[in-house]
């Protein structure tokens, strides 16, 4: 292969080796800060070869995987967040020692390398490679802190719910592949169709279809499987969760969205019914459970599972659009969740967990800057408008309008009303008038603040001047699937 051939496959070949280095360099030095000045070099290493990949694109690397400009800006995405997370781990284990803590950096590089392979696949197979890394990966992750019980049962629940959503998958592509003798994504969509002569789904098809929703389903918490989640999110160390919702579940709705983008399988009325019907179960139900919550990270969980609900309107648009808008929505989803789960990292110490939402109670008059953060956060969650928020949900609407489903439009505009109950009800308590809950609070490292002041000038700057990012996403979408 020359180097003219290697120059795309750089960025993912960098976050591929990534971990191994970090590894190794940990077998050799059992500095923590060694390990993380690896891991902040490595991605922004691979971070500043994405421009060499430009000029090739897309390229086919076999027919496992497909470089196109839909997987850069994903791949984009997982290194700016790996930095994020990076440095919030950072200032995470200074407050809470841990044992071998510089073990915590190849894991998560690892978790990010089995993303970068699911946003760019091209096959099944290599798909299932990347989720495999992905979810091995999270299981020590979500218990690194073996110290704590809440963490242990956190990975066991993980690893229950991943041996499920695996075995799911499995069965689901075992009968395509029975039915279409092959697993790659683009040549998947036009034989299934085949078999069933062209007018709907063969039973065998049906089944495996339904199979591997019910996969994914599990791993993007659809309802009804999502009930695990909450008690996942609650006891994940602040930088893991936001891993989990920032990076994890973006990956694999991004691998969702290729698979229907290039199979063309959204035109298939029995597909868009179940998209329908998901959707609106899972935006309704998440945000009704939210709005029972005391726990600021259950709360989350649930918004997490609403917004999950959101996405599903982007590929029901996939044809008018809707992969600009999904593209849009992951990133600024992801930078709000990053600043939340930041801003309860920075409020936690061992043993003193910064999680009920009453706990928070005049935390302006304390912490004015991460008050501030947070209530910005959640204003964007709730699509307020002049933050990032408001334009990651618009441009999902629209494109779910635009594609003839008015009325789920007009179903997740009354939940998006619904969210800003329990949302703004965070907010009022960080400004709460009179004695603040607790005086002290663990003191945050300056890397870790700054890291989440950035973040939310992002969220006010996409909000302002949306248009970049906005043609960025238009750009990255074209050709997905095509020569």
């Amino acid at each position: 292969m020359s180097l003219a051939q290697l120059l795309p496959l750089a960025p993912l070949l960098l976050l591929a080796a990534a971990p191994v280095v970090t590894l190794l360099a940990s077998a050799f030095s059992r500095s923590r800060r060694v390990t993380f000045v690896l891991t902040i070099g490595l991605l922004t290493t691979t971070l500043a070869t994405l421009p060499l990949a430009l000029p090739s694109l897309p390229v086919d690397v076999t027919s496992l995987i497909r470089l196109d400009g839909f997987g850069l800006f994903l791949l984009a995405l997982l290194g700016l967040g790996g930095l994020v997370v990076a440095c919030l781990a950072d200032d995470t284990w200074q407050r809470q020692p841990t044992a071998r803590a510089d073990r915590f950096y190849p894991l998560l590089l690892f978790a990010l390398a089995g993303m970068g392979v699911a946003v760019v696949a091209a096959d099944f197979a290599s798909f299932f490679l990347g989720l495999e890394t992905l979810t091995v990966s999270l299981y020590g992750l979500l218990g690194f802190t073996r110290h704590r019980q809440a963490a242990l049962e956190g990975g066991l629940k993980y690893l229950v719910l991943a041996a499920a959503s695996t075995a799911f998958l499995l069965f689901g592509l075992a009968l395509l592949y029975a039915a279409a003798g092959t697993l790659q994504l683009a040549a998947l969509g036009p034989r299934l169709l085949a078999v069933g002569g062209g007018t709907g789904l063969d039973p065998q098809v049906g089944l495996g279809l339904g199979l591997i929703l019910v996969a994914f389903g599990f791993k993007l918490a659809l309802v009804p499987f999502h009930l695990i989640f909450p008690e996942i999110y609650q006891s994940a160390p602040p930088p893991v969760a936001a891993l989990l919702a920032a990076g994890s579940k973006g990956a694999i709705f991004a691998a969702l969205a290729r698979f229907l983008a290039v199979s063309g399988l959204t035109t298939v009325p029995a597909v868009v019914t179940w998209l329908v019907f998901f959707a609106a179960l899972t935006m309704t139900v998440g945000n009704l459970a939210a709005l029972r919550q005391g726990s600021l990270r259950r709360l989350l969980a649930y918004s997490s599972v609403a917004h999950v609900g959101y996405l599903l309107l982007a590929l029901l648009a996939l044809p008018q659009g809707g992969l600009p808008a999904l593209l849009c929505y992951l990133a600024i989803y992801g930078a709000t969740v990053l600043v939340l789960f930041g801003g309860i990292g920075l409020l936690s110490a061992d043993g003193q967990e910064a999680d009920r939402i009453d706990d928070l109670a005049g935390l302006a008059q304390t912490r004015p800057v991460l008050a501030a953060l947070l209530a910005l956060a959640l204003f964007s969650l709730t699509g307020v408008p002049l933050t990032a928020g408001f334009i990651a949900k618009l441009l999902v609407f629209t494109a779910a309008f635009d594609a003839g489903h008015p009325w789920l439009v007009g179903l997740a505009a009354a939940n998006s009303v619904l969210s800003a109950f329990y949302y703004l009800r965070v907010v009022t308590v960080l400004y709460r008038p009179g004695p603040p809950a607790r005086t002290t609070w663990p003191r945050a490292s300056r890397l870790a603040l700054a890291t989440l002041v950035v973040l939310g000038l992002l969220l006010l700057l996409g909000g302002l001047l949306p248009d970049p990012l906005v043609q960025l996403a238009n750009v990255a979408s074209q050709g997905v699937g095509g020569p």
